[in-house]
């Protein structure tokens, strides 16, 4: 006669084949319905969490409400935690990650150096905005192209960059912005009229509005635009805020971000195969065949 012990538990992954973000929202579910059944069934007497009590910090960020509640499963021995704080991956938390940002510094660093120098083309406040906003473009391929190669290569913790890399696409969209209004709009203001204050600032947008008729100017916004929520709700509180189904919704529009950029970088359009739309295009289309043939199928009932 046999003796088979089932042990109620779960390793937590905090990030690897998918994004923190994603493993977050399935943290809160999977703790959510652990509390509620040892509430509802006093029989069902433990629940191995994991051994890394991060998780806890993870989970009580999205839920502050439920502390009491879980101190208390924790104090009675019907969720057991521990013993370690974090099992990080440290080649990547502590080497790899530093110098990925230190890289994606490296292009606002080398360009603030070369225009301080006077090493600039002919038209150095051209070459700045148009550098800023080819970076971001870069960023937003980078960002989207980590997901099919963690397929490809199977290295998981290749999503750990993946918030990193779009923040630093809305940082370098940024700085074009700023450079375009700058160099662009209020130069020509001070230029044609050399107004100030309330007065400048009125015209550089009648400038701008009149210019978003312009399908270049248009598409560029909208690009930009898309990319703010993106970058405001990349912190753990509004993955609290929203939801987790809510902010993966809202994180698609990255996609629609990265295709305007490459719209507005290569207009007017042409028949011809530009570098980024080549990389764009082969990105949506390793995603897309992953999503079609992941996707759900119908049960088929024999005869």
């Amino acid at each position: 006669m046999l003796d088979i012990h089932v042990v109620s538990h779960t390793h937590w992954d905090r990030e690897w084949y998918l994004t923190y973000e994603q493993f977050r929202f399935r943290l809160v579910t999977l703790v959510d319905r652990v509390l509620d059944l040892l509430d509802a069934d006093p029989a069902y007497k433990h629940f191995h969490l994991d051994g890394q009590t991060i998780v806890l910090e993870d989970y009580l960020e999205i839920r502050p409400e439920q502390e009491a509640r879980l101190r208390k499963a924790i104090a009675d021995g019907r969720v057991l935690i521990g013993p370690w704080y974090v099992m990080p991956d440290r080649a990547i938390r502590f080497v790899l990650k530093p110098l990925v940002f230190a890289a994606s510094c490296a292009p606002a660093g080398w360009l603030a150096w070369t225009a301080l120098t006077h090493q600039l083309n002919a038209n150095p406040f051209n070459a700045i905005v148009r550098s800023t906003g080819l970076w971001s473009l870069r960023f937003l391929c980078l960002t989207l192209a980590l997901t099919p190669l963690r397929w490809l290569t199977e290295w998981h913790g290749a999503v750990k960059f993946r918030r990193m890399l779009g923040l630093f696409a809305f940082f370098y969209g940024t700085l074009h912005v700023a450079a375009y209004v700058v160099f662009d709009r209020v130069a020509d203001v001070d230029a044609a009229g050399g107004a100030r204050g309330t007065a400048m600032a009125a015209d550089v947008l009648w400038a701008m509005g009149v210019e978003m008729w312009r399908p270049f100017f248009a598409i560029g916004w909208a690009a930009f635009l898309l990319l703010v929520p993106l970058a405001l709700t990349s912190t753990a509180g509004m993955i609290r805020r929203l939801g987790g189904r809510r902010w993966r919704t809202v994180h698609r529009l990255v996609y629609a971000a990265a295709i305007g950029s490459v719209v507005h970088t290569y207009w007017p359009l042409r028949f011809r195969a530009e570098r980024y739309v080549v990389i764009l295009a082969v990105i949506l289309t390793v995603r897309l065949a992953r999503a079609y043939a992941r996707r759900p199928r119908p049960l088929i009932s024999r005869p």
